[in-house]
């Protein structure tokens, strides 16, 4: 449970990390009251079952809720990531960014919610799911949700799932680039991008990238390649 008073700015990292069959699950209820701003990066990796909630009510003007993940499933793991967002009065925003990656035979669920309550006029909220997926076996499901009761808002949102493009990867290729280096780095630029939407020390996205880099089995491959 987390509370931000009026004015408080709070930046999260919540990494999950598992290398086992293991079962891990996670759920955060945050309250923000005015010109309050809570941003929050989630980042999994490996386990057999993850299941993540971000529950968030923005109960004040001038309040902003920042949401951003990355989730990295391989063999048959599982993850649920959830989230729901409350636009309980006006003059407030939000921003939901998820990118996921699956590969051999894993699954990922997104299940992200905006609700704009009655009267909480000149909102914004924006909500973009991308899954990747690099196996014909690998699953992956988003639903996204929007509630909303006032008539003076700008919500958004948008969901994609496919695999790698074949003409991104022939460029590449024309570009003298073996065709495993050129899917790990068209893989690493798309997971890179939830890092880019919340502000981290140079030290923390320098680590999570890293981490990336070895899940994709090149950690250290990529310092000499300029696109």
């Amino acid at each position: 449970d987390i509370e931000l008073a009026e004015g408080a700015h709070l930046t999260r990292v919540i990494l999950v990390e598992d290398g086992g069959a293991g079962t891990q699950t996670h759920r955060t209820a945050a309250r923000l009251a005015e010109s309050a701003r809570y941003d929050c990066l989630v980042v999994t990796i490996g386990g057999g079952l993850h299941r993540i909630e971000q529950h968030v009510d923005i109960n004040a003007a001038g309040a902003h809720a920042g949401l951003a993940a990355l989730v990295l499933k391989t063999g048959q793991e599982h993850s649920d990531f959830v989230t729901s967002v409350r636009h309980l009065a006006a003059d407030t925003t939000s921003d939901q960014q998820v990118r996921t990656v699956v590969d051999e035979q894993a699954t990922a669920i997104f299940q992200g919610g905006i609700h704009v309550a009655q009267d909480s006029q000149r909102i914004e909220g924006d909500q973009l799911s991308r899954a990747l997926m690099l196996s014909d076996r690998a699953q992956a499901f988003t639903k996204p949700e929007l509630e909303i009761f006032a008539d003076d808002v700008k919500c958004s949102h948008g969901a994609t799932v496919g695999d790698l493009s074949d003409e991104a990867l022939f460029y590449l290729r024309t570009r003298g680039i073996e065709e495993s280096r050129a899917r790990a780095l068209l893989v690493l630029a798309f997971a890179r991008e939830p890092l880019a939407a919340v502000d981290l020390p140079d030290a923390v996205e320098a680590m999570l990238d890293e981490k990336l880099k070895a899940w994709l089995g090149v950690p250290g491959a990529f310092e000499e390649l300029a696109l």
